[in-house]
């Protein structure tokens, strides 16, 4: 059997269409195999006279299908992303072409040339952001390190569970150092981690405010890879609206009707739960919760709400928009803004008491 019809035989998934059904493990898991490897490295280098590496090319099937997995650390906005994700989709097509004609292209080569060109910028640009995440999670453990130096773990109920955790914090800030070293050209980063280790005034800060803020993010962050998760976990987004829309509720209870038809936590739970919960479906949830900031709030907010709810619609309506990194913002302002207008909410009935009394 000749070459082409051996790589032909492993069916890849060469177009969008294909590649539907594929999910990202099994993809990763065929590109593996040992024999596909070969198939490959004999076709490109013996019949198409491609010197590049074989894995470097296989690279343009995760690209091209699972850009949002394997690119995740470099925004879409990026030229070079949007550029290597093109070229990898125009890379698999012509390949199909020369499997189906058993035979070289003649541009096929410069194509390669393209892709590897836009793969090296990729991987530079990457690398500059898995250094910066490193040296940023190198000053979360010091941070950490130093709130464990402060009066509130030096009584004998945390003194020992302090110690382990700073000799653990020690062992992981060790393995991130080394991690930089295993990327290269990481002199600068590694100097910046070694100056954190002096950070003596990290000792004198707020213990609660740190650990607020900290568990804040982390929550938001979860939350952003459940959506992202493929299909996407909507637990936690089901549950928020449900508090929103009690918390509303609680407001203005003579409107307990209105909220439940704008924020319909039966429909919704039937959109996510049946996995049929798109972009267009999420821009109604969101212009619904609007509307009940505007059933709720003074008259005199309506052009600003309205304002925003047509960034929102416009957001949602964008081919660009990454839904999932938007979603969790859009909910965190939407319960910040609720939090305030309970507040005065709150206010206002205590005056009117006081009025009474």
């Amino acid at each position: 059997m000749n070459i082409y019809k051996k790589v032909k035989e492993h069916k890849l998934p060469y177009t969008e269409e294909e590649s539907k059904d594929w999910s990202f493990n099994d993809l990763s898991r065929a590109l593996m195999n040992k024999t596909l490897i070969t198939d490959y490295k004999a076709l490109l280098s013996t019949e198409l006279n491609i010197t590049i590496k074989t894995r470097k090319v296989l690279s343009a099937f995760m690209i091209a299908w699972f850009s949002d997995i394997i690119m995740d650390n470099i925004p879409d906005t990026d030229v070079t992303k949007k550029s290597l994700i093109q070229i990898s989709r125009i890379i698999l097509r012509e390949i199909r072409k020369i499997l189906d004609a058993e035979e070289p292209l003649s541009y096929f080569p410069q194509c390669i040339k393209m892709y590897n060109d836009l793969f090296q910028i990729w991987i530079k640009k990457d690398k500059k952001v898995l250094k910066d995440d490193l040296v940023k999670k190198f000053k979360e453990f010091q941070m950490t390190y130093a709130l464990l130096n402060t009066p509130k773990f030096e009584g004998e109920k945390h003194k020992d569970y302090a110690i382990k955790w700073k000799k653990d914090i020690d062992s992981v800030k060790g393995k991130i150092v080394k991690q930089l070293k295993k990327l290269g050209d990481c002199e600068k980063e590694i100097k910046k981690c070694a100056e954190m280790e002096k950070y003596e005034e990290l000792k004198t800060i707020d213990v609660d405010k740190i650990i607020s803020e900290t568990a804040s993010e982390l929550y938001w962050t979860k939350f952003e890879k459940e959506l992202a998760s493929k299909p996407p976990n909507w637990t936690t987004f089901v549950k928020i609206l449900a508090e929103i829309k009690t918390r509303f509720i609680a407001i203005q209870p003579k409107m307990t009707n209105t909220y439940s038809s704008l924020i319909d936590m039966k429909q919704i739970t039937h959109l996510t739960t049946n996995q049929v919960m798109d972009k267009k479906e999420l821009g109604k949830v969101f212009k619904n919760v609007i509307t009940c900031f505007m059933e709720t709030q003074s008259a005199s907010q309506d052009d600003e709400l309205k304002q925003w709810e047509s960034e929102v619609s416009e957001r949602f309506n964008s081919p660009d928009m990454i839904w999932y990194n938007f979603v969790p913002v859009l909910l965190n302002k939407i319960l910040i803004r609720l939090e305030k207008l309970e507040e005065y909410v709150v206010a206002v009935r205590a005056k009117l008491n006081n009025l009474k009394k």
